[in-house]
């Protein structure tokens, strides 16, 4: 089995890294996420029709509970992956 540079780090001394997370790929909770309303105003088209074009993307619906005196409701929060392959696909 072979030793990674880390493990051959005597217990005594320090690692110094300038960017801990570079070794880290980016996953989609780091990635920005936009609303519906967000994406409507940057792409000058209605809320109604952003929204259509989401409907069948599985995974982006926060679902909030309905409580004793409030209704429940949900919010779409889309990754910009994800909204970036939507604009593509209904704006070509």
């Amino acid at each position: 089995m072979l030793k990674t540079p880390a493990a051959l780090v005597l217990p005594y001394m320090r690692v110094l890294h300038t960017n801990p997370l570079a070794d880290v790929p980016m996953n989609t909770s780091i990635k920005q996420h936009h609303s519906i309303a967000q994406l409507a105003k940057l792409w000058g088209y209605s809320e109604t029709t952003v929204r259509s074009w989401f409907k069948d993307v599985p995974c982006l619906a926060i679902r909030h509970p309905e409580k004793m005196h409030t209704r429940g409701y949900k919010s779409i929060r889309v990754p910009q992956s994800v909204a970036d392959r939507v604009y593509a696909l209904h704006t070509s």
